[in-house]
Parts: structure tokens; sequence; C-alpha cells
């Protein structure tokens, strides 16, 4: 009866631990460029810039993250750090910055869900608004 009994509960503590384990689903995850202010929608050296760092290539993942969600809300906060800093500023090839350039950017997971017409566009993650560091060529 004993044995029945220790057989029962830990049966049972092994499905609730096994319930209580987080899924750790790994998905590609990119970065979008959503919207930019005056400053940065009339500075085409800046956009191209900014592009060529997070422009998502579907064909070879470049500029792309695959892993946890979490993990990539990392990257994607690392990467914009980046370009608001003083180091992407001065970074070739070196771009004229107006003070208060900002622009907006969204993180995208790009897992197995699917749109109503059978295309995949993924889903938000996050988003954040970066301003830009002032940068002059003179």
């Amino acid at each position: 009866m004993k044995k029945i009994i220790f057989l029962a509960v830990a049966a049972i503590a092994a499905m609730l631990m096994v319930s209580s384990c987080e899924s750790t689903e790994m998905t590609t995850h990119y970065i979008k460029f959503e919207e930019g202010n005056a400053n940065f929608t009339s500075n085409l050296y800046l956009q191209s810039k900014v592009m060529n760092l997070i422009q998502y290539n579907a064909d070879h993942l470049d500029n792309s993250f695959f892993g946890t969600e979490k993990d990539a809300v990392n990257w994607f906060n690392e990467t914009l750090d980046y370009l608001a800093s003083d180091g992407f500023a001065s970074a070739e090839p070196e771009v004229p910055v107006l003070e208060s350039t900002s622009a907006t950017f969204c993180l995208i997971s790009y897992g197995s869900e699917s749109s109503v017409d059978g295309v995949n566009y993924g889903h938000e993650v996050t988003r954040r608004t970066i301003e830009f560091k002032e940068h002059s060529l003179l």
C-alpha cells in the first residue's frame, strides 16, 4: 500500500513539474523600420546607413537573430543602443545627422504562425524609438 501511495505521489509531482516548465521556442527574429521623424526621413544618407545594418534578407537570414524571444529582445536592444551611439555616428560611411533625429523600430518574430491569406508576416514582439547622435562632417 505504501508503494502505491508513494508511486502515485511521485507521478503527480512529476506531472506538476513537467507542466510548469516554460516553453523555449526558437524562432527567427528581425528588426523592422517603422517610422522616422522629419529629420530622419529627409536624410537619405542616414537611412541608407541604418538599413545596411538592419535590413533583413530572408534568403540568407542576414541581419536576423535565431533564438528565444528573451534573447532576441536583448539582441534588439543592443542593436538599437549601437544605432543611438557615438560609435555608429562616427562609423564609416560618416553621414551628417541633425540633432533631434529619431526613428522607431520593431522586433518581429518570424515563427510558424500564418496570416489569413497563408503568408507568414510574423508578429511584433516589441518596439522602440531611438534618437541618433548629432554628427557633422565639418
